[in-house]
């Protein structure tokens, strides 16, 4: 619980500070916090989970202070951390979402869109097509075809998230 509440100040630095310095600093507060209650001799699937959330949160603080390259290591750590766990949770698309920006950034459009694909289908077939996550994850998508050029499927996509919306919130 006390992870989970470090993970959320990180995230609200992220969001709202101008300098990233709170959040590094709560970071740091959170990955203390990791090591002091991980077991390395025994680890867990939630041990697995919460390091994943430590290096998905620094991937959050660097792509923010536009380190793209470090955030998508970052990402790509917390990825290999979570496929270990035997049912992975819904982090994972997440994080390849997270992954897929940076690398957008860093000129790797086609595996970007792959990591979209994938963290889009994930996501809907355990969420449902109009949960909010699942329109993000749709956003997102369209954003990286429109770098691509592919106009066509972005407008489609776009439209899709659209409709994912109840109509009373459009």
């Amino acid at each position: 619980l006390v992870h989970e509440i470090w993970g959320k100040l990180v995230m609200l630095a992220v969001r709202r500070d101008a300098s990233m310095a709170q959040a590094h600093a709560w970071w740091d507060q959170a990955h203390a916090w990791w090591r002091r209650t991980a077991d390395p001799a025994h680890p867990t699937s939630e041990g697995a989970s919460d390091e994943a959330e430590l290096h998905h949160l620094r991937g959050e603080i660097y792509y923010r202070e536009s380190k793209y390259a470090e955030a998508a290591d970052a990402e790509r750590r917390a990825i290999a951390l979570i496929a270990r766990v035997p049912a992975p949770p819904l982090q994972l698309p997440r994080y390849e979402d997270a992954l897929a920006k940076s690398l957008e950034r860093l000129g790797g459009l086609d595996e970007a869109l792959q990591l979209h694909e994938r963290a889009l289908a994930a996501a809907s077939a355990a969420l449902g097509a109009s949960h909010p996550n699942v329109v993000k994850l749709e956003i997102n998508y369209g954003k990286a075809l429109l770098k691509r050029d592919r106009l066509v499927q972005a407008r489609a996509v776009l439209m899709g998230a659209l409709a994912g919306i109840p109509a009373r919130h459009r």
